[in-house]
């Protein structure tokens, strides 16, 4: 399900990460309320590339 999930640096979704003894398990969780026909969306930039990375991807968000 993951691949099927867009960036936007205003995401309505996050990632957590869920460790036992035997596994990993990545669980998409929403941040707020996600609109009917809403897309699921999540932030791919991790905190420690930092605001950068974050600008260069809100500008080519916004390219008409």
């Amino acid at each position: 399900m993951t691949r099927m999930l867009n960036h936007s640096c205003d995401a309505a979704c996050h990632f957590v990460e869920m460790i036992n003894r035997a596994n990993v398990v990545v669980m998409v969780v929403a941040k707020r309320t996600i609109e009917e026909g809403e897309e699921v969306t999540v932030d791919y930039v991790d905190p420690w590339f930092g605001d950068m990375v974050r600008i260069a991807l809100y500008w080519f968000d916004n390219l008409p």
